[in-house]
Protein backbone atom coordinates (compact mmCIF):
# COMPACT_ATOMS: atom_id res chain seq x y z
CA UNK A 1 0.00 0.00 0.00
CA UNK A 2 1.35 3.55 -0.73
CA UNK A 3 2.12 6.19 1.55
CA UNK A 4 -0.59 8.33 0.22
CA UNK A 5 -3.33 5.09 1.11
CA UNK A 6 -1.67 5.00 4.43
CA UNK A 7 -2.30 8.32 5.35
CA UNK A 8 -6.00 8.09 3.44
CA UNK A 9 -6.47 5.13 5.70
CA UNK A 10 -5.34 6.78 9.00
CA UNK A 11 -7.45 9.81 8.35
CA UNK A 12 -10.71 7.68 7.37
CA UNK A 13 -9.96 5.85 11.18
CA UNK A 14 -9.29 8.38 13.21
CA UNK A 15 -12.25 10.47 11.46
CA UNK A 16 -14.59 7.20 12.60
CA UNK A 17 -12.89 7.89 16.13
CA UNK A 18 -13.44 11.32 15.97
CA UNK A 19 -17.40 11.17 15.51
CA UNK A 20 -17.36 8.22 17.85
CA UNK A 21 -15.44 10.56 20.63
CA UNK A 22 -17.43 13.56 19.89
CA UNK A 23 -20.93 11.54 20.33
CA UNK A 24 -19.87 9.64 23.63
CA UNK A 25 -17.73 12.97 24.94
CA UNK A 26 -21.54 14.76 24.88
CA UNK A 27 -23.47 12.16 26.60
CA UNK A 28 -21.01 11.58 29.25
CA UNK A 29 -19.33 14.99 30.17
CA UNK A 30 -21.75 15.87 32.80
CA UNK A 31 -21.90 12.44 34.53
CA UNK A 32 -17.83 12.67 35.63
CA UNK A 33 -16.83 10.25 33.10
CA UNK A 34 -15.14 12.70 30.17
CA UNK A 35 -11.30 12.21 31.48
CA UNK A 36 -11.67 8.41 31.09
CA UNK A 37 -12.70 8.95 27.51
CA UNK A 38 -10.47 11.76 26.82
CA UNK A 39 -7.76 8.95 28.41
CA UNK A 40 -9.47 6.24 25.72
CA UNK A 41 -9.76 7.65 22.92
CA UNK A 42 -5.39 9.58 23.32
CA UNK A 43 -4.34 6.28 23.93
CA UNK A 44 -1.15 5.30 22.24
CA UNK A 45 -2.94 2.50 20.01
CA UNK A 46 -4.62 5.98 18.46
CA UNK A 47 -1.27 7.87 18.22
CA UNK A 48 -1.02 7.65 14.70
CA UNK A 49 -2.33 10.36 13.47
CA UNK A 50 -1.76 13.31 16.10
CA UNK A 51 -3.50 16.03 13.77
CA UNK A 52 -7.15 14.97 13.83
CA UNK A 53 -7.24 14.36 17.38
CA UNK A 54 -6.23 17.56 18.25
CA UNK A 55 -8.41 19.37 15.96
CA UNK A 56 -10.83 17.83 17.27
CA UNK A 57 -10.62 18.21 20.90
CA UNK A 58 -10.58 22.18 20.05
CA UNK A 59 -13.43 22.25 18.63
CA UNK A 60 -15.10 20.04 21.40
CA UNK A 61 -14.22 22.01 24.13
CA UNK A 62 -14.95 25.74 21.77
CA UNK A 63 -18.52 23.95 21.29
CA UNK A 64 -19.22 23.03 25.15
CA UNK A 65 -17.59 27.02 25.85
CA UNK A 66 -20.72 28.11 23.67
CA UNK A 67 -23.06 25.71 25.02
CA UNK A 68 -21.61 27.15 28.46
CA UNK A 69 -22.62 30.63 27.03
CA UNK A 70 -26.24 29.70 26.63
CA UNK A 71 -26.63 28.52 29.85
CA UNK A 72 -25.20 31.47 31.70
CA UNK A 73 -27.76 33.25 29.25
CA UNK A 74 -30.77 31.41 30.19
CA UNK A 75 -29.94 31.69 34.17
CA UNK A 76 -29.64 35.47 33.51
CA UNK A 77 -32.88 35.46 31.55
CA UNK A 78 -34.47 33.03 33.75
CA UNK A 79 -35.68 35.46 36.74
CA UNK A 80 -36.92 38.13 34.06
CA UNK A 81 -39.16 35.62 32.48
CA UNK A 82 -40.54 34.79 35.96
CA UNK A 83 -40.91 38.22 36.80
CA UNK A 84 -43.00 39.38 33.35
CA UNK A 85 -44.59 35.59 33.97
CA UNK A 86 -46.23 37.11 37.58
CA UNK A 87 -46.95 40.20 36.16
CA UNK A 88 -48.89 38.90 33.87
CA UNK A 89 -51.01 36.41 36.28
CA UNK A 90 -51.62 39.90 38.38
CA UNK A 91 -52.36 41.85 35.09
CA UNK A 92 -55.34 39.01 34.77
CA UNK A 93 -56.34 38.61 38.46
CA UNK A 94 -56.52 42.69 38.32
CA UNK A 95 -54.24 43.17 40.89
CA UNK A 96 -52.20 45.43 38.30
CA UNK A 97 -54.51 47.63 36.86
CA UNK A 98 -53.35 49.49 33.85
CA UNK A 99 -52.98 52.75 35.95
CA UNK A 100 -51.20 50.96 38.74
CA UNK A 101 -48.73 49.31 36.05
CA UNK A 102 -48.65 53.35 34.34
CA UNK A 103 -47.35 54.65 38.07
CA UNK A 104 -44.68 51.88 38.55
CA UNK A 105 -43.49 52.67 35.15
CA UNK A 106 -42.91 56.04 36.20
CA UNK A 107 -41.57 55.03 40.09
CA UNK A 108 -39.14 53.00 37.50
CA UNK A 109 -37.96 55.72 35.20
CA UNK A 110 -38.09 59.02 37.30
CA UNK A 111 -36.07 57.21 41.09
CA UNK A 112 -35.35 53.49 40.58
CA UNK A 113 -33.21 53.29 37.02
CA UNK A 114 -31.77 56.81 37.52
CA UNK A 115 -30.09 55.13 41.31
CA UNK A 116 -29.64 52.05 38.76
CA UNK A 117 -27.36 53.65 36.49
CA UNK A 118 -26.00 55.99 38.81
CA UNK A 119 -24.39 53.15 41.25
CA UNK A 120 -23.58 50.77 37.83
CA UNK A 121 -21.10 54.09 36.44
CA UNK A 122 -19.88 55.24 39.90
CA UNK A 123 -18.42 51.47 40.73
CA UNK A 124 -17.02 50.93 36.92
CA UNK A 125 -13.18 50.46 37.58
CA UNK A 126 -12.36 53.13 34.86
CA UNK A 127 -9.08 53.21 35.31
CA UNK A 128 -8.78 49.26 33.74
CA UNK A 129 -7.53 48.32 29.97
CA UNK A 130 -8.07 50.77 28.06
CA UNK A 131 -8.42 49.62 24.47
CA UNK A 132 -9.04 53.02 22.48
CA UNK A 133 -10.28 50.69 19.17
CA UNK A 134 -12.80 48.76 21.69
CA UNK A 135 -14.31 52.05 22.59
CA UNK A 136 -14.82 53.88 19.44
CA UNK A 137 -15.87 50.71 17.58
CA UNK A 138 -18.42 50.62 20.37
CA UNK A 139 -19.51 54.65 19.71
CA UNK A 140 -18.85 54.01 16.00
CA UNK A 141 -21.27 50.68 15.78
CA UNK A 142 -24.28 52.50 18.40
CA UNK A 143 -24.07 55.46 16.46
CA UNK A 144 -24.53 53.59 13.08
CA UNK A 145 -27.43 51.32 14.31
CA UNK A 146 -28.97 54.29 15.94
CA UNK A 147 -28.98 56.27 12.41
CA UNK A 148 -30.33 52.96 10.64
CA UNK A 149 -32.51 52.33 13.23
CA UNK A 150 -34.23 56.20 12.61
CA UNK A 151 -34.21 55.58 9.18
CA UNK A 152 -36.24 52.02 9.17
CA UNK A 153 -38.54 53.50 11.70
CA UNK A 154 -39.28 56.59 9.80
CA UNK A 155 -39.69 54.67 6.35
CA UNK A 156 -42.41 51.92 8.22
CA UNK A 157 -44.32 54.08 10.19
CA UNK A 158 -45.71 57.66 10.99
CA UNK A 159 -46.82 57.41 13.93
CA UNK A 160 -44.82 59.29 16.05
CA UNK A 161 -45.38 57.16 19.39
CA UNK A 162 -44.12 54.50 17.29
CA UNK A 163 -40.92 55.44 15.92
CA UNK A 164 -38.77 56.23 18.70
CA UNK A 165 -40.10 52.52 20.38
CA UNK A 166 -38.84 51.25 17.37
CA UNK A 167 -35.58 53.38 17.14
CA UNK A 168 -35.02 52.50 20.98
CA UNK A 169 -35.20 49.14 20.33
CA UNK A 170 -32.75 48.70 17.62
CA UNK A 171 -29.59 49.80 19.46
CA UNK A 172 -30.46 49.69 23.25
CA UNK A 173 -29.36 46.36 24.76
CA UNK A 174 -29.73 44.80 27.88
CA UNK A 175 -25.91 45.11 28.43
CA UNK A 176 -25.83 45.74 31.62
CA UNK A 177 -27.65 42.63 32.86
CA UNK A 178 -26.16 40.12 30.78
CA UNK A 179 -22.47 41.37 29.88
CA UNK A 180 -20.71 40.44 32.97
CA UNK A 181 -21.77 37.51 33.70
CA UNK A 182 -20.97 35.82 30.58
CA UNK A 183 -18.11 37.40 29.43
CA UNK A 184 -16.69 36.91 33.49
CA UNK A 185 -17.81 33.10 32.59
CA UNK A 186 -15.11 33.20 30.03
CA UNK A 187 -12.44 35.46 30.69
CA UNK A 188 -12.76 35.48 34.57
CA UNK A 189 -11.02 38.51 36.49
CA UNK A 190 -9.67 40.17 33.24
CA UNK A 191 -12.66 42.34 32.81
CA UNK A 192 -10.81 45.57 32.01
CA UNK A 193 -11.83 46.05 29.13
CA UNK A 194 -15.93 45.62 30.06
CA UNK A 195 -15.65 47.85 32.78
CA UNK A 196 -14.39 50.35 30.70
CA UNK A 197 -16.94 50.20 28.35
CA UNK A 198 -19.79 49.46 29.96
CA UNK A 199 -20.50 52.90 31.63
CA UNK A 200 -19.62 54.36 27.78
CA UNK A 201 -22.25 52.19 26.71
CA UNK A 202 -24.74 53.16 29.09
CA UNK A 203 -24.41 56.90 28.50
CA UNK A 204 -24.48 56.80 25.06
CA UNK A 205 -27.83 54.78 24.81
CA UNK A 206 -29.38 56.60 27.16
CA UNK A 207 -28.47 60.37 25.40
CA UNK A 208 -29.40 58.40 22.16
CA UNK A 209 -32.84 56.58 23.68
CA UNK A 210 -33.98 60.01 25.40
CA UNK A 211 -33.46 62.31 22.34
CA UNK A 212 -35.24 59.61 20.05
CA UNK A 213 -38.32 60.40 22.79
CA UNK A 214 -37.88 63.98 22.99
CA UNK A 215 -37.44 64.21 19.29
CA UNK A 216 -40.62 62.53 18.01
CA UNK A 217 -42.92 62.80 21.13
CA UNK A 218 -41.57 65.80 23.09
CA UNK A 219 -42.81 69.49 23.40
CA UNK A 220 -39.46 70.80 22.29
CA UNK A 221 -38.95 70.71 18.25
CA UNK A 222 -35.91 72.90 17.76
CA UNK A 223 -32.36 71.53 19.12
CA UNK A 224 -31.97 74.08 21.80
CA UNK A 225 -35.24 72.80 23.29
CA UNK A 226 -34.46 68.93 22.79
CA UNK A 227 -30.81 69.76 24.75
CA UNK A 228 -32.31 71.70 27.35
CA UNK A 229 -34.67 68.60 27.59
CA UNK A 230 -31.51 65.94 27.22
CA UNK A 231 -29.66 67.89 30.58
CA UNK A 232 -32.93 67.59 32.27
CA UNK A 233 -33.86 63.77 31.67
CA UNK A 234 -33.38 61.90 35.17
CA UNK A 235 -31.06 59.02 33.04
CA UNK A 236 -28.57 61.44 31.78
CA UNK A 237 -28.61 63.68 35.17
CA UNK A 238 -27.41 59.87 36.50
CA UNK A 239 -25.06 59.89 34.06
CA UNK A 240 -23.52 62.72 35.03
CA UNK A 241 -23.41 62.07 38.53
CA UNK A 242 -22.36 58.61 38.71
CA UNK A 243 -19.19 60.05 36.24
CA UNK A 244 -18.23 62.84 39.12
CA UNK A 245 -18.78 60.59 41.82
CA UNK A 246 -16.51 58.02 39.85
CA UNK A 247 -13.74 60.66 39.23
CA UNK A 248 -13.61 62.29 42.23
CA UNK A 249 -14.46 58.81 44.85
CA UNK A 250 -16.43 60.98 48.19
CA UNK A 251 -15.87 58.76 51.37
CA UNK A 252 -19.90 58.30 51.14
CA UNK A 253 -20.53 55.95 53.82
CA UNK A 254 -21.47 51.89 52.79
CA UNK A 255 -24.49 52.31 54.48
CA UNK A 256 -25.40 54.96 51.71
CA UNK A 257 -23.94 53.69 48.88
CA UNK A 258 -24.91 49.66 49.48
CA UNK A 259 -27.87 50.10 51.72
CA UNK A 260 -29.88 52.70 49.96
CA UNK A 261 -29.05 53.66 46.26
CA UNK A 262 -27.47 50.37 45.20
CA UNK A 263 -30.92 48.55 47.02
CA UNK A 264 -33.39 50.86 45.39
CA UNK A 265 -31.76 50.55 42.10
CA UNK A 266 -31.71 46.45 42.39
CA UNK A 267 -35.66 47.33 42.49
CA UNK A 268 -35.54 49.03 38.83
CA UNK A 269 -35.62 46.05 36.95
CA UNK A 270 -38.34 43.51 39.13
CA UNK A 271 -40.72 46.51 38.94
CA UNK A 272 -40.44 47.34 35.75
CA UNK A 273 -40.61 43.60 34.73
CA UNK A 274 -43.88 43.23 36.39
CA UNK A 275 -45.58 46.31 35.00
CA UNK A 276 -44.28 45.14 31.57
CA UNK A 277 -46.35 41.52 32.19
CA UNK A 278 -48.92 42.68 33.61
CA UNK A 279 -49.82 44.76 30.66
CA UNK A 280 -49.11 42.39 27.73
CA UNK A 281 -51.27 41.34 25.55
CA UNK A 282 -51.02 39.20 22.69
CA UNK A 283 -53.11 40.35 20.19
CA UNK A 284 -50.26 43.18 19.96
CA UNK A 285 -47.93 41.43 18.29
CA UNK A 286 -50.28 40.87 15.30
CA UNK A 287 -51.06 44.42 15.65
CA UNK A 288 -47.50 45.27 15.44
CA UNK A 289 -46.34 42.73 13.41
CA UNK A 290 -44.29 44.91 10.85
CA UNK A 291 -42.86 46.97 13.13
CA UNK A 292 -41.71 44.72 15.34
CA UNK A 293 -40.55 42.72 12.41
CA UNK A 294 -38.03 45.32 11.57
CA UNK A 295 -37.00 46.27 15.19
CA UNK A 296 -35.89 42.58 15.63
CA UNK A 297 -34.44 42.76 12.33
CA UNK A 298 -32.41 45.43 12.92
CA UNK A 299 -31.51 44.60 16.59
CA UNK A 300 -30.90 40.88 17.06
CA UNK A 301 -29.49 39.78 13.31
CA UNK A 302 -27.93 43.20 11.20
CA UNK A 303 -26.46 44.33 14.42
CA UNK A 304 -24.24 40.65 15.00
CA UNK A 305 -23.69 40.84 11.22
CA UNK A 306 -21.98 44.32 11.27
CA UNK A 307 -20.70 44.33 14.48
CA UNK A 308 -19.05 40.90 14.72
CA UNK A 309 -17.03 40.70 11.10
CA UNK A 310 -15.92 44.76 11.43
CA UNK A 311 -14.59 44.19 14.81
CA UNK A 312 -13.09 41.15 13.60
CA UNK A 313 -11.50 42.97 10.65
CA UNK A 314 -9.77 46.21 12.65
CA UNK A 315 -8.18 43.36 14.52
CA UNK A 316 -10.49 43.41 17.83
CA UNK A 317 -9.60 40.02 19.73
CA UNK A 318 -10.17 38.53 22.77
CA UNK A 319 -12.52 40.22 25.40
CA UNK A 320 -13.26 43.02 23.55
CA UNK A 321 -14.19 41.53 20.55
CA UNK A 322 -16.52 39.94 22.99
CA UNK A 323 -17.63 43.08 24.57
CA UNK A 324 -18.95 43.81 20.96
CA UNK A 325 -20.40 40.22 20.73
CA UNK A 326 -22.36 41.38 23.80
CA UNK A 327 -23.71 44.13 23.01
CA UNK A 328 -24.83 43.14 19.44
CA UNK A 329 -26.78 39.93 20.43
CA UNK A 330 -27.99 40.94 23.80
CA UNK A 331 -31.84 41.39 23.94
CA UNK A 332 -33.54 45.25 23.93
CA UNK A 333 -33.02 46.64 27.74
CA UNK A 334 -35.92 45.69 29.64
CA UNK A 335 -35.64 49.93 30.82
CA UNK A 336 -36.60 50.91 27.41
CA UNK A 337 -40.22 49.59 28.37
CA UNK A 338 -40.35 52.13 31.05
CA UNK A 339 -38.24 54.87 29.40
CA UNK A 340 -41.69 54.29 26.52
CA UNK A 341 -43.93 54.37 29.06
CA UNK A 342 -42.74 58.00 30.87
CA UNK A 343 -41.53 59.49 27.63
CA UNK A 344 -44.94 59.21 25.79
CA UNK A 345 -44.11 56.39 23.30
CA UNK A 346 -46.40 53.09 22.26
CA UNK A 347 -46.07 51.34 25.72
CA UNK A 348 -47.55 48.13 23.66
CA UNK A 349 -45.16 48.27 21.19
CA UNK A 350 -42.42 48.75 23.81
CA UNK A 351 -44.06 45.77 26.00
CA UNK A 352 -43.85 43.32 22.55
CA UNK A 353 -40.07 44.01 21.57
CA UNK A 354 -38.45 43.44 25.26
CA UNK A 355 -40.13 40.04 25.31
CA UNK A 356 -39.51 38.57 22.01
CA UNK A 357 -36.20 39.88 22.04
CA UNK A 358 -35.45 38.63 25.09
CA UNK A 359 -36.40 35.00 23.74
CA UNK A 360 -34.71 35.10 21.00
CA UNK A 361 -31.49 36.53 22.66
CA UNK A 362 -30.42 32.96 23.51
CA UNK A 363 -30.38 32.11 20.23
CA UNK A 364 -28.52 34.77 18.94
CA UNK A 365 -25.91 35.35 21.83
CA UNK A 366 -25.26 31.05 21.18
CA UNK A 367 -24.06 32.05 17.24
CA UNK A 368 -22.25 35.32 17.61
CA UNK A 369 -20.13 33.38 20.28
CA UNK A 370 -19.91 30.37 18.38
CA UNK A 371 -19.00 33.24 15.12
CA UNK A 372 -16.20 34.76 17.15
CA UNK A 373 -14.83 31.43 18.60
CA UNK A 374 -15.00 29.30 15.01
CA UNK A 375 -13.30 32.40 13.00
CA UNK A 376 -10.73 34.08 15.24
CA UNK A 377 -11.12 32.48 18.93
CA UNK A 378 -12.46 34.23 22.01
CA UNK A 379 -9.00 34.45 23.91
Amino acid sequence: MSKTAKDSAIIQKHTKYSVYYFSVTLLVTYSGLKRQVKTMYFSKKRANCKLLPILTKSAIWSTFRHMEIVKITANALFPLFCYMGIGFLLGRLKIITMETAHGMNLLVFRLLLPFSTLINIWTAELSGAFDAKVIFSIVGLLTFIFITGNFAAKKTTKDKTVIPVMIQGSFKANFTLLSLPVLASIYGKNMGVIAVALPIVVILQNIFSVYAFERYTGKSKSLSGIFIALIKNPLIISCTVGLLLNFTNPPVPPIVKDSVIKKLGDCATPIGLLALGATFRFDGIVKYRRELGVTLFIKMILFPLIAIPFAELIGIRGSGLSVIGVLASAPIAINSYSTAVAMGGNEELANIIVVASSVLSMLTMFLAFCAIGFTVGLF
